[in-house]
């Protein structure tokens, strides 16, 4: 723990876990002693409570202000193979407890799954909590909030070609959670979420671009300054301005590290358990093989403080450790939940509702040696839709960006073309750069490298 919590802030959380505690208990034995005519023979109890906060500022002043109270229990009810979900809003009993009875008969006619029972008592982990410090009792005045947005605006409006400033939002979102198992499961998360937006509009010679930059963050302290949310809003509005069309043909390609998250996303997706056990990736038969390059590795952390997918257990009560989903090249693990992985023959890895603070890592040259020998080519900054098929490797995207020349990026804009090519042969004919963190930082969630293909095919004029 890097931080000293508040003691008003401690007690609140120990009312919840009070108040969320009893409720669970009450409910279990509710379920269980109804359920007796029905098999039950399990049962898992969700409590929530969340807060949320959206401002959006324009011109200095506050002109949306929304706000938001969420409560609700779910409970989950297992019987042999059987398993059905309740949920409701708000913290009543007796409608729980009604809903409760009116979907009991529902197993009666609910298809038998072997691989949905609840985890095993082996896999559940029974330890005390873990404080990824996920947690920031920081308030946002409304003054505070369009100090901020006004140093947004005022950086933005200093590039000459920005024309107006479409708005500044701010959001801040709090959530507790509890919940309990009759296997023995006993888990609380905290978290917070910090958010930051700015959207404007450059214009030149008759031509007008938006530009957007935004980001999260579990700690208001990690977001970026205003200042720089301006300027990279600013900065891409700018550079976008008079796109050119490139000719249709083959080059090298270069994907900035946000983009390089939208490649990437096709090789997670293509590991994926669902797609897995469906048949319908074509890495279904690869674990142990190559399938990138040999010094590309992708690691997954879900124990970095303040990470913004961390948490010490996933939602089915396993303990979640790091682990490496492909190593040197070499796929070593499928990213499974719990019925996935019992479907498919593998003990469970603490992923049932999906992976976590993940790291693409292994580059060796930086962004610049990268780019250094490419004579003609496109730096890609974001992708606009299309398609990445994971059966048959088909990728198809719209995308847009910056012309190299020499080595070097220009000024140039690029858009209105489509990128192509199967994701079997890309997958193992790119070169990252050195410049992903050693682990994702505090404001995302995929850490991706600059990326480089030696030659990518463009429809474009």
């Amino acid at each position: 723990m890097n931080r000293t919590a508040n003691p008003k802030e401690i007690q609140e959380h120990l009312q919840f876990e009070k108040f969320a505690k009893d409720i669970a208990e009450e409910l279990m034995i509710y379920a269980l002693l109804k359920g007796k005519d029905y098999a039950v023979d399990d049962v898992a109890v969700g409590v929530l409570s969340s807060q949320s906060t959206d401002d959006s500022v324009e011109n200095g002043e506050i002109v949306q202000s929304e706000k938001g109270i969420s409560n609700a229990i779910n409970v989950t009810i297992f019987a042999g193979d059987k398993k059905i979900s309740v949920e409701r809003r708000g913290f009543d009993l007796d409608v729980m407890k009604e809903a409760i009875d009116q979907n009991l008969p529902t197993l009666a006619y609910t298809p038998s799954n072997p691989h949905t029972r609840i985890l095993e008592a082996e896999h559940t982990y029974r330890g005390p909590k873990v404080d990824l410090d996920l947690w920031d009792d920081t308030t946002i005045s409304a003054d505070d909030i369009k100090k901020q947005a006004v140093l947004a605006e005022q950086t933005a409006r200093a590039h000459d070609k920005i024309k107006a400033i479409r708005s500044v939002s701010y959001d801040t979102s709090r959530s507790k959670t509890y919940v309990a198992s009759t296997s023995g499961f006993e888990g609380f998360n905290y978290n917070t979420s910090f958010g930051a937006t700015a959207s404007v509009i450059a214009e030149f010679n008759g031509n007008m671009q938006n530009g957007y930059a935004g980001m999260m963050a579990r700690h208001m302290s990690d977001l970026e300054s205003p200042i720089d949310l301006g300027e990279r809003a600013a900065q891409k509005a700018v550079l976008s301005l008079n796109p050119e069309t490139p000719k249709t043909g083959d080059m090298p390609i270069v994907l900035s590290p946000q983009a390089a998250q939208t490649f990437f996303n096709s090789v997670m997706e293509a590991i994926d358990g669902g797609e897995i056990r469906g048949g319908r990736s074509y890495m279904k038969d690869m674990l142990g093989s190559q399938v990138l390059p040999s010094n590309v590795t992708i690691i997954d952390n879900p124990l970095i403080q303040r990470g913004l997918r961390s948490s010490y257990v996933d939602s089915a009560g396993q303990f979640r450790q790091p682990l490496t989903f492909i190593r040197d090249g070499v796929l070593e693990q499928f990213n499974l939940s719990v019925e996935e992985a019992r479907a498919l023959g593998y003990a469970p890895i603490g992923r049932n509702n999906g992976r976590t603070n993940t790291s693409v890592i292994g580059g060796t040259k930086t962004a610049e040696e990268l780019i250094a020998g490419i004579k003609e080519g496109l730096y890609i900054e974001s992708f606009q839709g299309g398609t990445a098929n994971i059966t048959d490797g088909t990728f198809s995207r719209k995308a847009s960006g910056r012309r190299i020349v020499n080595g070097e990026i220009t000024d140039r804009a690029v858009s209105g073309f489509v990128l192509s090519g199967n994701l079997k042969t890309m997958n193992m004919g790119f070169e990252i750069a050195n410049d992903t963190p050693d682990h994702p930082n505090t404001r995302t969630s995929f850490a991706c490298p600059t990326t480089k293909f030696p030659s990518l095919k463009i429809s474009g004029s």
